[in-house]
């Protein structure tokens, strides 16, 4: 094949870079063109901080041994120095000799600042530090100088200057291999005004309804745990929620909430795991001085949305030579399940869906599947996906597929050290956290555990029932990927591609994903979520099959774009029937479509026991969550503000690690100035701003655990029930006259729970899920028609409960009293009609 012009117009400027190198080395000039000694001195001092740093935290989670905070020091400062400063030989020696020792002392002097404030270097280091541990602090610094001196030997340094060459030269070929077998739509049809036109109006209704849907309180993530299916049975009307602002929350939204303010130097001291995971609130923070914590993470999902669709753009645009394909890709990708039930929530998961569609699309413009690449390239792998591991756990799914896709051409030593690299980046951090205050307690190893003791057991039974459990599981996951006609007509079209090196990659980026969520699955409900990062491959597929089918003639092309019209436009209905109160398609994302299938022609009617409230909007009403009935909290509660060395300290590692990708990428000396030196400065003022604004976060009422139960206390709990509560009641036990009524409590604890209707009482009994089942035909009638329900709950001796409630407590026609201290809500209790057969919620009262 003859070279492209494009390739060689480059060949003087190979020729020029060649001559002047020669002539760099004839004069004695150092033939080194992109080391630079004030990077090098940033890319010090940051490692001496990052690496004290983490002294700091071994100690503070009672680690007295000085082994890894070393090793720690002796890897930054050699990776910093190279990497940041592309210094080698005897100046990569002296760099991480004092950078070594700088963190070393300044890490001891933040120990005894710690523990032995008044006390001298000299008495800190004897204090604190056993021989072994002075052993360590010696020799740290002496060995890794002298292995970074090694290295000069062994010819791993003093390439840097080479890579964007060797990147210029590969690149003619890496089109020549694009272009190779792969059909085309249209060879390079130019995209028509109207075309650019029509898909930015499609993108700004998209957003529109995002937006619009968020100002709501039926978002989806919330809406997921809800429980309409008999799976999230033993949870409130409200779902897994608090009310923060006087809104109702998904709990678990509140922690990057909280860690938002945590940068912005507010003070803190907390051991949820999701700090492992803070990356997502550091990003946030940079827009923190102009927006809420809240806002600033809103803001995060839609630039990852955003994202996500120019990742899918330049796929398809580059695989299939078509601007056409591309923009069906993006636009039915713009209408994807997962970003519409998640964009309104404040989770890093759109973050995790946008670092995903990034590492695919790495993976694939470094043609690693075809071609060999240097180790700048793996060691540019490396610090991506370490870096993406501070955000969500998706380095582990990315690995997978850089392995599966690289390991026939790629050296085993570079895909060895990029892994081992990417996954040192999240350790580091957990063992500086608790120097900050965080005392992370690790969770997902106790999931990893019981996984792994599922899945011994299901063999043990026999290898039909564990063949069985991974096709039920797998089917589970599948389904939850996508709705079933995108997630077809995706397939489909990935069937078209004829590059076998991609359908290899488009294959694994589906069953890393997928693999990794099957572990987890006997013990993690989570489906849709863990797996919609494969939903890139799925998108482009079907861009690429639309865009195949309106070059058909005649009715046919008419057709084609009828069905794509109405793909999008079902698509968005579909990604925002959660903001409507229908949770089938939200359902099925989270739990896998077995779960959401039976609500797609079943919608729970959801009603006030008493009918003195409007119903709120988080329940189907246009009422606010105060006016419906909730207790009205403060919007905001104080921050208290840390020290401001701390508030950056807090930033540090996700700087570094920032800085390291910008630093590894093949630019030239200047412009790596110019990117690391405005990277520093905007995290600076914006870490000020922020310290200097922060005053205030959101208010949280914990709606789960708002009334505490003593050990022998009792109180009773008598609401008037209003005639259409009686008159529903009675239609739905018509209708379904199996169905099953249940009395949901949310006790955390054995509660003592007796229920009356006009006095008369109910036979009730608990079941698996905590709730209280109608036992007899005779009362589920009596329920029905009685005027006034009276609800009697009792602690049990030696046990303290709490009980769930939204309520306040002066609501007419609801009468709460206690022998206790007096209580600020209502429990809050709900009687439900569930079908016996399909598990599906037909009526609640709350």
């Amino acid at each position: 094949m003859n070279s492209s012009p494009q390739r060689q117009s480059r060949r003087p400027v190979q020729t020029d870079l060649d001559r002047a190198a020669a002539e760099r080395q004839r004069s004695g000039v150092a033939s080194h063109p992109h080391r630079c000694f004030a990077l090098a001195i940033m890319g010090v001092l940051f490692s001496i901080a990052l690496s004290a740093l983490v002294f700091l935290g071994c100690r503070a989670a009672g680690r007295d041994s000085d082994l890894f905070p070393c090793l720690v020091s002796v890897v930054s400062a050699w990776g910093f120095a190279s990497i940041v400063g592309r210094l080698s030989g005897r100046w990569l020696s002296v760099a991480v000799l004092i950078s070594t020792c700088g963190s070393i002392l300044l890490g001891k002097s933040l120990i005894g600042l710690q523990l032995l404030p008044d006390s001298s270097l000299r008495e800190i280091m004897g204090g604190t530090a056993t021989v072994t541990n002075a052993s360590f602090c010696l020799l740290a610094p002496i060995v890794g100088a002298a292995l970074a001196g090694m290295t000069e030997m062994a010819g791993m340094t003093d390439r840097w200057s080479g890579w964007s060459l060797d990147e210029q030269n590969n690149e003619g070929k890496r089109d020549e291999l694009e272009m190779r077998d792969e059909p085309t739509v249209d060879a390079r049809v130019p995209f028509t005004p109207i075309g650019w036109a029509a898909m930015a109006a499609w993108l700004l209704l998209v957003a529109v309804f995002y937006t619009i849907g968020g100002t709501g309180d039926r978002t989806g993530f919330r809406m997921i745990t809800v429980p309409y299916d008999e799976l999230s049975a033993n949870q409130s009307l409200l779902g897994f929620s608090v009310s923060m602002a006087n809104r109702p929350m998904m709990v678990e939204t509140i922690s990057a909430v909280d860690q938002v303010t945590w940068f912005a130097g507010g003070v803190r001291s907390d051991s949820n795991f999701r700090f492992l995971r803070s990356g997502y609130a550091f990003l946030a923070a940079q827009f923190s001085p102009i927006c809420s914590p809240r806002n600033s993470l809103l803001v995060v999902n839609f630039l990852s949305w955003l994202v996500c669709l120019g990742v899918l753009w330049r796929l398809a645009d580059r695989w299939f030579m078509s601007s056409v394909a591309a923009a069906f890709s993006v636009c039915i990708g713009a209408v994807g399940l997962g970003f519409g039930v998640l964009v309104n929530d404040t989770t890093p998961h759109l973050l995790s869906f946008a670092m995903y569609f990034v590492g695919i699309a790495m993976i694939s413009e470094f043609s690693l599947g075809n071609q060999r690449q240097n180790w700048q390239t793996h060691l540019l792998f490396g610090l991506v996906f370490g870096s993406m591991s501070l955000a969500y756990n998706v380095a582990q799914m990315l690995l997978l597929v850089y392995l599966a896709v690289s390991f026939r051409t790629q050296r085993l030593a570079h895909l060895l050290a990029a892994t081992s690299l990417a996954l040192l980046f999240r350790p580091v951090l957990r063992w500086i956290l608790p120097g900050l205050g965080i005392n992370v307690v690790e969770v997902e190893g106790a999931y990893l555990s019981r996984a792994i003791d599922h899945w011994r057991e299901s063999f043990e039974q026999g290898i039909v029932h564990f063949v069985g459990d991974v096709v039920r599981y797998t089917a589970e996951i599948v389904t939850s990927l996508e709705s079933p006609w995108t997630l077809a007509l995706g397939v489909l079209g990935l069937l078209m591609i004829r590059d076998r090196s991609r359908l290899w990659l488009c294959f694994m980026t589906i069953a890393s994903p997928v693999a990794a969520c099957l572990v987890f699955a006997p013990v993690a409900t989570a489906r849709g979520y863990v797996v919609f990062g494969a939903s890139v491959v799925i998108y482009l597929g079907a861009g690429f099959l639309f865009a195949n089918l309106i070059k058909r003639p005649g009715k046919q092309r008419v057709v084609a774009w009828l069905c794509l019209a109405t793909l999008c436009v079902g698509q968005l209905a579909w990604t925002t029937s959660h903001y409507r109160g229908w949770t089938a398609p939200s359902k099925a994302f989270f739990l896998g479509w077995d779960q959401g299938s039976p609500l797609l022609t079943e919608s729970p009617v959801l009603l006030n026991m008493t009918g003195n409230e409007p119903l709120p909007k988080v329940f189907g009403g246009n009422a606010s969550f105060v006016d419906g009935g909730a207790i009205e909290t403060a919007l905001a509660s104080e921050v208290f503000p840390r020290w401001l060395v701390l508030a950056q300290l807090s930033r540090l590692p996700f700087v570094a690690a920032v800085l390291l990708v910008v630093n590894s990428l093949p630019i030239q000396r200047p412009t790596r100035r110019w990117s690391s030196g405005l990277i520093v400065v905007w995290f600076l003022i914006t870490s000020l701003i922020s310290f200097a604004v922060v005053d205030q976060q959101p208010f949280v009422f914990d709606c789960m655990n708002a009334i505490e139960l003593g050990e022998k206390e009792a109180m009773t709990y008598e609401v008037d029930v209003s005639e259409d509560v009686r008159r529903e009641m009675s239609l739905v036990m018509t209708a379904h006259p199996d169905a099953n009524i249940e009395l949901y409590l949310g006790a955390s604890q054995s509660v003592d729970v007796r229920w009356q209707a006009d006095d008369k009482d109910v036979a009730i009994q608990q079941n698996d899920r905590g709730l209280r089942q109608v036992l007899l035909a005779k009362d589920s009638e009596l329920i029905s028609h009685s005027q006034r329900w009276k609800f009697s709950i009792a602690g049990v001796p030696g046990q303290r409960a709490t009980l769930g409630g939204w309520q306040r407590v002066e609501l007419q026609g609801r009468r709460l009293v206690s022998d206790g201290e007096a209580k600020m809500t209502l429990p809050g209790i709900e009687v439900r009609i569930r079908d016996r057969a399909t598990g599906v919620l037909m009526l609640a009262v709350f």
